[in-house]
């Protein structure tokens, strides 16, 4: 490990990107970003999606049930047939209940729009960075089109060999 005036930095000798980084790049996400596993992985977290939002679905419609008894007792103690010990128990056990549920709703709202990207959106994602790369003239729009669907490239170069291995973390 070199130390520079900022700290420690990469012993390895850096360089431009040349085309030969760029096509270890795309062979790498050919092989990997559509893969059967990682799709196999991204129907499951799908299918789990469904889920969240079945549940949620569910959740939100016995929110809207508490919301329209508590505005009933409201109305009967507003009437006067309900007397107000009556309408503060049923107000208190309703506001409860809904407080519950809007906490339940928030959870499960927090968990569906943290979601990663669906099988089907990595694959329009896949086609789409391809057709693209096509007409990539210059190392500015490569970089962007990589940007587009990687997140982080760890490299190592060895360095009697130059041989260079990578992984990739895909947005």
């Amino acid at each position: 490990m070199m130390v520079g005036p900022f700290g420690k930095t990469c012993n390895q000798v850096g360089g431009t990107l040349n085309e030969n980084f760029y096509k270890l790049i795309l062979e790498e996400i050919r092989s990997e970003y559509i893969n059967q596993e990682r799709l196999m992985k991204l129907s499951q977290e799908d299918q789990a999606l469904a889920e969240k939002n079945s549940e949620l679905t569910i959740i939100q419609s016995e929110l809207q049930k508490r919301n329209e008894a508590k505005r009933r007792a409201e109305l009967l103690y507003l009437e006067g047939t309900e007397n107000a010990e009556l309408y503060r128990h049923y107000k208190a056990k309703y506001d409860q209940e809904i407080a519950t549920l809007e906490s339940q709703i928030r959870v499960l709202e927090k968990d569906v729009n943290a979601q990663p990207p669906a099988e089907a959106e990595c694959r329009q994602k896949y086609e789409e960075f391809f057709a693209r790369w096509e007409f990539a003239t210059n190392s500015e729009e490569k970089n962007s089109l990589f940007s587009s669907i990687i997140s982080r490239i760890w490299y190592n170069r060895e360095t009697r060999t130059s041989e260079i291995t990578i992984k990739i973390e895909y947005i």
